[in-house]
């Protein structure tokens, strides 16, 4: 039964080509990075912060947005890795920070490749 699921999975599954996954790890990395930005300011993470931090991480943001399309990413990019990479910082939902379930994950993805 396994060898039967495994075969049907490979049959299914499409490599891709080097370029491609370097395309799709680029999105990935912008997405974390904003994810990144979103959960420190969620949570809070103020310490010594002053009103220069807080317009620093709005440039950052910014800033991956237009990396994103400036670079061509946006067409590499999920319908919802644009969504979220769109809307204004601190301006993130529940489902944004729930995106793709373990953001660990991603991160380990993108130390890999």
């Amino acid at each position: 039964m396994a060898f039967r699921t495994t075969a049907i999975l490979r049959q299914g599954l499409k490599l891709r080509p080097p370029f491609e996954l370097a395309l799709r790890s680029s999105c990935l990395q912008l997405v974390l990075a904003r994810w990144g930005l979103e959960t420190a300011a969620l949570m809070g993470l103020r310490g010594e912060q002053t009103a220069n931090d807080d317009d620093r991480k709005v440039r950052a943001v910014e800033a991956i947005t237009t990396a994103m399309y400036e670079s061509g990413l946006d067409d590499h990019a999920t319908s919802a890795e644009k969504s979220m990479l769109d809307k204004p910082y601190r301006t993130w939902e529940y489902s944004d920070y729930a995106y793709g379930d373990h953001w660990e994950a991603l991160g380990v993805l993108q130390w890999l490749l």
